[in-house]
């Protein structure tokens, strides 16, 4: 496995997240360093690259160049390799999709990770993230059709402070409804100085465990492996019929 991290930082405003404090702003690696990188890997032997970044979606936009434009570089290759992408985020995915459709089309990205956090376009906007959930599954499932044998990942949120059961049970069936592979389901946990420190009302803890432990039969149901790991790294499911 050839990891290649393509940037540093994030320009996201993520109301739950205290990350950004401490990566800064983005910025890119160049282009012509990204693909020396990945030329150098398959030079020396490597057929699966690991794409690293804080903000992966906003590689590009400092250097006038893009993330779909980086991809087009990496996948238009006919060697034998393949490509995974962690934490695309939703915004980016939505921007480029219609680049990122024709570039899954060449079977090279095998296994996209795109964290939704919640299926409740309500939390969603209180998260400071993309928020029109209609036009994510959308997406996804574009990215599905053009490539079938597509691993999708994502990461999801439960009990951000004033989720509803509604809002908690839309997001469960956002994840069926798009036929993700796999993902992990963390509690909230609150970060000093985060905006979503001052949202109320708080979701109470045994309410929290209450909607974790529903989440792993409603999983399960849905023909999922699940398995609780911790209090840090939640619940992890994937498909029993999936080679992830």
């Amino acid at each position: 496995m050839y990891r290649i991290r393509i940037s540093w930082g994030c320009n996201s405003n993520c109301s739950y997240c205290g990350i950004k404090k401490a990566i800064g702003f983005h910025k890119s690696k160049s282009l012509e360093q990204v693909v020396e990188e990945f030329g150098r890997g398959l030079n020396n032997g490597y057929n699966h690259f690991v794409l690293n970044a804080d903000d992966i979606g906003a590689y590009g936009i400092d250097i006038r160049s893009s993330f779909s434009e980086m991809l087009d570089k990496l996948t238009n290759n006919h060697a034998d390799y393949k490509i995974s992408i962690a934490n695309l985020s939703p915004r980016w995915l939505i921007r480029y999709i219609d680049d990122l459709e024709e570039i899954f089309k060449r079977q090279k990205i095998t296994r996209l990770g795109v964290p939704i956090q919640s299926g409740s376009s309500r939390i969603l906007k209180l998260m400071n993230r993309y928020h029109d959930t209609k036009k994510i599954k959308e997406a996804l499932l574009r990215l599905k059709t053009a490539f079938p044998k597509l691993s999708l990942h994502t990461h999801i949120i439960v009990g951000f402070p004033s989720e509803t059961d509604e809002d908690f049970k839309k997001t469960l069936f956002f994840i069926k409804k798009c036929n993700f592979n796999a993902g992990q389901i963390n509690p909230f946990s609150r970060k000093t100085g985060a905006e979503a420190e001052s949202i109320e009302p708080k979701i109470p803890e045994d309410e929290i465990n209450k909607r974790m432990n529903y989440a792993k039969k409603f999983l399960k149901k849905a023909g999922y492996n699940v398995m609780y790991k911790s209090k840090v790294y939640g619940l992890l499911f994937d498909k029993m019929d999936s080679n992830i």
